[in-house]
């Protein structure tokens, strides 16, 4: 107890020591990159290779290569105008670089939005599931007055709705905003900022990367601090983003609480979902602030009280130690004895 208002009085432990995660074995990239290159999937390998190389993480040297590698296939004319072609055409794209952006540029025209309104129209003629969410931001991105608050953002949503780079919470999210768009031809300012934040995203990371990021967004708050981390460093937290998952957002709040976030944002992503499960497994409260300075906002002046009665409940129970020690072990005394 004595030791615990100490540490209260203190002001608790840091968030995390960087050097302990240097015990933990560096995430194999270079596996990664060629699992990726061996599905064709050149822009995104291309993408993982310029954050290693920009970390300068150990495997930057081989990376470079894997880079190259990529960039001579994705160049290739035949790849390029195939892959891009399809997502123009289709709507549809899969992961990879080319065809996500040729999703994305199909809806910068108004033929984009027409096409997928059709065809969620068509879905519903012959009784297949429709997705509300392609439907809000087909209609957000037909009101052409719009376009420069929002920009890409609609097109880009769009695409990782697609791919499935986008959950269920955020869907809803963004099915509330169209619908208030369309009915008051309106963007509200928490609209402005939710799509000023995502167009941030979008030109620092880049369409690969912003998917990773923005995958398990729940609300406009969580594109908010992405955006934030994003503009410190793209390469980091997209790594980051990749090795935490599910965890992302909740990751990257607890390390912007380190007082060297951008050094323990580089070592996260050196050291992948290892560090990840390191920084998670304390628990919440130790990783989201300093458990003596929420006690401190929340007791106000009775925090020194709390302190007083530990230091006091700690004394006390030394004393009872002590003595039940001593009926355990008599001490006889010497002038009794003699």
């Amino acid at each position: 107890m004595i030791a615990v208002a100490l540490w209260l009085l203190l002001g608790g432990r840091d968030t995390c020591d960087i050097s302990v995660l240097d015990r933990l074995p560096d995430h194999d990239y270079l596996a990664e990159i060629n699992d990726l290159m061996k599905q064709h999937r050149w822009g995104e390998a291309k993408t993982l290779c310029e954050d290693v190389i920009a970390l300068d993480l150990p495997c930057a040297k081989d990376a470079k290569a894997l880079k190259e590698k990529s960039e001579s296939e994705s160049k290739k004319i035949f790849n390029r105008l195939y892959k891009v072609g399809k997502g123009f055409i289709t709507g549809e794209p899969d992961k990879s670089l080319e065809e996500l952006g040729g999703s994305v540029a199909s809806d910068l025209f108004m033929y984009g939005d027409i096409r997928d309104l059709a065809k969620q129209g068509w879905y519903k003629v012959t009784g297949r599931e429709t997705d509300p969410v392609i439907i809000g931001l087909a209609a957000v991105g037909l009101l052409t007055e719009f376009v420069d608050v929002a920009d890409w953002a609609p097109a880009a949503l769009k695409a990782f709705r697609k791919v499935g780079a986008m959950t269920d919470a955020m869907g809803k999210y963004i099915i509330n905003l169209a619908s208030n768009i369309v009915k008051t031809k309106k963007i509200n300012s928490a609209g402005k900022t939710f799509f000023k934040n995502l167009n941030t995203l979008l030109d620092q990371a880049g369409f690969i990367r912003s998917a990773s990021i923005v995958k398990h967004a729940q609300n406009a708050d969580n594109i908010a601090l992405l955006a934030k981390n994003v503009r410190q460093s793209p390469h980091a937290t997209h790594l980051v983003a990749r090795a935490a998952d599910k965890q992302t957002c909740e990751v990257i709040e607890a390390v912007n609480k380190h007082k060297d976030s951008p050094a323990l944002m580089k070592k996260i992503a050196q050291k992948g979902a290892g560090s990840v499960k390191f920084i998670t497994r304390g628990g919440k409260i130790m990783y989201k602030g300093h458990l003596a300075q929420f006690l401190r906002q929340l007791l106000g002046g009775y925090f020194y009280l709390l302190c007083l009665i530990l230091f006091g409940g700690g004394g006390f129970l030394i004393y009872r130690s002590i003595k039940n020690i001593k009926n355990i072990f008599p001490f006889k005394n010497k002038k009794a004895q003699a």
